[in-house]
């Protein structure tokens, strides 16, 4: 599969909260009633904030394909936050 990385457009929002929510809990790394919870689900505010990176299938260029990986980069010295 091929993939291309581009910039989130609004109707990835709600597909990438879901993806970033599901990987911060489903790995372990948060607690699934912990308030952070919401903040990981909210892609709109990474995407007002920051370059809301997505993975996407190239050739169907639609989020809710596959790709689990969401980035969010902000310009500057700060690390990449995934």
């Amino acid at each position: 599969m091929d993939f291309l990385i581009r910039q989130a457009l609004p109707e990835d929002l709600t597909d990438a909260g879901r993806i970033t929510v599901e990987a911060f809990v489903g790995d372990g790394f948060t607690n699934p009633t912990s308030t952070y919870v919401e903040l990981l689900r909210d892609a709109g505010r990474r995407a007002r904030e920051a370059e809301l990176l997505v993975a996407v299938d190239a050739h169907l260029n639609d989020l809710d394909c596959f790709v689990p990986h969401v980035a969010s980069v902000r310009p500057g010295p700060q690390p990449l936050a995934q």
